[in-house]
């Protein structure tokens, strides 16, 4: 699932750049961030939420810093370690061959990256802060 993503955001990439490199890193950073940074920066908002009446923030207690910043280290954290995760797998479909994408060019796969991003954001973004402000909401 994860490469097919991938593959399918490459091959929206090359209709938008002509630099490989470009278009590779542009793929690989939506990738990381659909894949893992959605799902971390979801978490960390509920748990953020959940503890609004329990006590101090959790993130301030851990990091020392402001909720906002230490929402940026996560995402940071999440980038780098899906870099470690991710770009290794990644790159072996390219180096495997320059025109893996072009089974992912048309436009139904196009729709399909749109669809897949909405998914995520909804799964990972919206719909964790909803349950945990209606858990907040039946206390």
């Amino acid at each position: 699932m994860v490469g097919r993503y991938f593959l399918r955001r490459l091959a929206l990439a090359h209709r938008k750049s002509s630099n490989p490199k470009v278009q590779y890193a542009n793929a690989l950073a939506e990738t990381i961030l659909v894949v893992i940074g959605l799902p971390i920066a979801g978490l960390t908002c509920f748990v953020m939420v959940i503890n609004l009446r329990r006590g101090p923030d959790p993130i301030h207690k851990l990091l020392g810093a402001a909720p906002l910043f230490g929402q940026l280290v996560f995402g940071i954290g999440a980038m780098l370690v899906g870099n470690l995760l991710i770009n290794k797998r990644m790159k072996k479909y390219v180096a495997e061959s320059s025109t893996c994408y072009l089974p992912f060019s048309s436009d139904k796969d196009a729709q399909i990256v749109f669809w897949q991003r909405i998914g995520a954001l909804i799964i990972f973004g919206i719909l964790p802060t909803f349950l945990a402000i209606a858990m907040l909401a039946l206390e």
